[in-house]
């Protein structure tokens, strides 16, 4: 055999190497996508109505009658939807599922406590904390949806 048969062989092995190396690699970044794809329209399914209706108009209840805060079930019923919705992501997604139940549970507690009156400067503080709160709740589920 000459030299360069060895070389003509050594780079058709190298190839050979080459492509299944590149083929798996295909194999397994394709799987991750066909994942994430996945998780993302079960995402959607499992929020869709949520983040575009119930919570908006939840959030649309609250108001101040002078003294007090009204109107904060629908929204902390959405909130709780929310929460329970994410009850799949306990088994498959434990760090997510923890972060989303606890600022749930947080904006949940928060509504609960508007026995107390209120100034309407109270009030505009209290509204702010909540769009923060649901904010974060969105920004969490976005960050899942786009794979983060």
């Amino acid at each position: 055999m000459t030299m360069a048969e060895v070389i003509a062989i050594v780079i058709s092995g190298c190839s050979l190497i080459i492509t299944g190396a590149l083929t798996i690699a295909q194999i397994i970044i394709g799987n991750r996508n066909n994942n994430k794809n996945l998780m993302a329209s079960l995402i959607q399914e499992i929020y869709r109505d949520s983040l575009t209706k119930t919570i908006p108009e939840g959030r649309e209840y609250i108001h101040y009658d002078g003294e007090k805060i009204t109107g904060v079930d629908k929204l902390m019923d959405a909130i709780s939807s929310v929460r329970r919705h994410s009850l799949f992501f306990k088994a498959s997604d434990r760090s997510y599922y923890d972060e989303i139940r606890k600022k749930c549970q947080g904006l949940e507690d928060y509504l609960n406590n508007t026995t107390k009156k209120y100034s309407s400067s109270e009030f505009n503080v209290f509204l702010n904390e909540v769009d923060k709160e649901i904010e974060d709740i969105y920004s969490s589920i976005s960050d899942k949806y786009s794979g983060k």
